[in-house]
């Protein structure tokens, strides 16, 4: 019996602990429910209160509020924060951005911009960044910064395209960005941009639609298009489309923006100020003036002022054009102190420091300032003498290369001209002794033609060593002497014609030779007839040793103005155009397979030029070589060299 009841007891038991787990799981799932249903509330009232702050932050950004707008900003921006609804966050501060630009606290805006951005970065937000430069692209527009402004609206479209935009923003992004392209009269671009607009409205018209929201968003922002298209025919001077993109624009004019309907009466007056229809232009833009007396800004009145000059003056009433043109000057002026003004008072509220902080500051920083003060100076002296001894060590090693190579290339040139002069005396001496030697051994066999030819030899040679002697003592005379007395009167022809027979050019059979003066014989220069003789001598064997066999030398002598011209050219190799300085430089040779020691030139121009006049070389003649010797027709008692 015992056993009966606890067996029964058991069993009872064990049914209890079923159907209260049972129980137990149903409440469970029950409060599970509950709570995610607690928590999905929670996040919908979240979502609802954000939806909220901004809605109302655009009411007061819309109604130009903006000091409560600024006020309200850092509370929405914690809220956002705190509850991670990002685009919220991102869009409130945009707000803020833009208020401030057009406040005129451009700065401000930057400012706050920059921190934006930079904000976006850290948190990889593409939308966050797409506003950032949105924002950005605004404020430098109001700066005047078209390109730097046109580059932030190019980024915000690029990257807003990947990102759940707001249309609103979108719409917003591409009006100012037509906006600057306008500005900049880049309308080529500008109808690019349009086409992307356009297709984002119809794209937003169709969703529009299948929703049947009743009122379209998408008929205001195709005002702000079709203004945007007029700006760039008016631009590109396409009159009938712009006409039609008004007519579409003004078709719109009735859904409550007070822009579209005051745009569309400037774009009309402007169409017909185009279409030099100045009467109805005139009469639009008195229609514009009268309706904008309370919503305009200055600069909006000073595009309208300048509009109604331009009509004043297609209409012929150049006196009212005048004063329209001096109210623009004045308002013009008005804008400009007033943005000065703002910007010294954002300046000042930017960067105020009141002055007890300052002298608590200057307080704690003197000792600080002295001790930086005290080691810049010795550094600046270190460094200031560090500087000055590696200047002085870097000239002092420029001095010493350019010493080292100038000695380098006196000796080149002195062994140059040692082996030239070597040369040029062994090779006559060599003759000399050949032909001297024949002579004494079969003087007495040879034929009366041979021994002329051997004692033509003999002379030749000896006339050109005395020559080559007679140089060198001039060159070294030419350093020793400091000027040329000059009390010579000479014929200029005569002192031509003894140069010529000196140097034997008229008697040279392998050359022809030409001499050509517009001179009488009784023109006559104070001058030295040695030297004058001698240079042009020079300049005579130097066109006789580079003219090859069959060429032409000529030589010329004509007045200019007060100096005596000679110009001496020839046929033979020329001189390159970068050796045009350096062949009047001693023991200088273009060919080093010609005889000569190189000093010819240089003793020519020495000379002349202690005479008071010159020697250049004609660049532009291509033929050979041309020189140019002058010499000055006035008296004079010598000229320093």
């Amino acid at each position: 019996m015992v056993e009966a009841n606890f067996s029964f007891f058991t069993f009872h038991f064990s049914l209890f602990l079923c159907i209260f787990a049972v129980r137990m799981k149903k409440l469970l799932l029950i409060i599970t429910s509950l709570l995610m249903t607690i928590t999905i509330s929670a996040d919908d009232a979240q979502n609802v209160e954000s939806r909220r702050r901004i809605d109302h932050l655009c009411e007061l950004y819309n109604n130009d509020l903006n000091d409560s707008l600024i006020q309200q900003v850092p509370l929405d921006l914690a809220f956002h924060k705190e509850n991670q609804c990002w685009e919220h966050y991102y869009e409130t501060w945009m707000h803020l951005v833009n208020t401030y630009t057009f406040m005129g606290k451009v700065n401000t805006a930057l400012q706050e911009v920059k921190q934006m951005h930079a904000d976006a970065t850290q948190r990889n937000d593409r939308y966050g960044l797409a506003l950032a430069n949105y924002a950005m692209g605004n404020a430098y527009l109001n700066m005047g910064y078209l390109d730097e402004s046109i580059n932030c609206y190019q980024q915000s479209l690029q990257l807003i395209s990947e990102s759940n935009v707001e249309p609103s923003t979108l719409n917003d992004i591409y009006s100012y960005y037509c906006d600057a392209l306008n500005d900049q009269k880049r309308w080529e671009s500008m109808r690019d941009v349009t086409e992307e607009w356009r297709a984002f409205l119809d794209n937003l018209a169709q969703e529009e639609l299948k929703k049947k929201a009743g009122k379209n968003n998408s008929d205001v922002w195709y005002a702000y298009y079709y203004l945007a298209c007029a700006q760039q025919h008016l631009g590109m001077n396409m009159l009938a489309e712009a006409k039609a993109d008004i007519d579409e624009a003004e078709k719109r004019q009735d859904l409550g923006r007070v822009f579209i309907s005051l745009s569309v009466l400037y774009y009309r007056a402007q169409y017909y100020l185009q279409a030099k229809d100045y009467q109805r232009a005139y009469e639009y833009n008195t229609r514009r003036l009268e309706e904008s007396q309370h919503v305009d800004d200055m600069s909006s009145k000073l595009l309208i002022y300048q509009q109604r000059a331009e009509i004043m003056k297609g209409l012929g009433r150049y006196n009212e054009a005048a004063e329209m043109y001096r109210q623009t000057y004045h308002l013009s002026d008005s804008i400009y102190k007033k943005d000065a003004r703002t910007q010294i008072n954002e300046l000042n509220t930017l960067f105020h420091v009141s002055e007890l902080d300052m002298e608590h500051r200057l307080q704690h920083g003197r000792i600080i300032s002295i001790t930086i003060a005290i080691v810049a100076v010795a550094l600046a002296i270190l460094l200031g003498y560090g500087l000055w001894m590696n200047r002085r060590l870097r000239r002092k090693n420029e001095e010493l290369a350019e010493a080292r190579d100038q000695a380098q290339e006196a000796l080149r040139m002195k062994s140059d001209f040692i082996k030239n002069i070597s040369h040029e005396i062994r090779t006559p001496l060599n003759i000399l002794s050949g032909f001297s030697q024949i002579m004494s051994e079969r003087g007495d066999r040879l034929p009366d033609k041979d021994r002329q030819e051997l004692s033509n030899g003999i002379q030749e040679n000896t006339n050109r060593i005395t020559k080559l002697i007679n140089r060198l003592l001039e060159l070294s005379d030419s350093h020793s002497r400091s000027h040329i007395e000059r009390t010579d009167t000479i014929s200029a022809n005569l002192m031509c014609q003894m140069a010529i027979a000196s140097s034997g050019v008229a008697d040279d059979k392998r050359h022809q030779f030409h001499f050509d003066t517009t001179l009488t014989d009784d023109f006559t220069i104070v001058t030295s007839e040695h030297y004058a003789v001698h240079a042009i001598d020079h300049l005579l064997d130097n066109a006789m040793k580079f003219t090859p066999e069959g060429g032409s030398i000529t030589m010329r002598c004509s007045q200019q103005g007060n100096t005596l011209e000679v110009i001496i050219e020839d046929t033979g190799c020329g001189v390159p155009q970068e050796k045009a300085d350096t062949i009047f430089e001693e023991f200088v040779q273009l060919d080093e397979f010609q005889t000569g020691v190189g000093i010819g030139l240089s003793l020519s121009r020495s000379i002349v030029r202690r005479l008071g006049g010159d020697i250049t070389l004609d660049t532009s003649y291509h033929s050979g070589a041309r020189f140019v010797l002058t010499l000055p027709i006035i008296e004079g008692t010598s000229v320093a060299k």
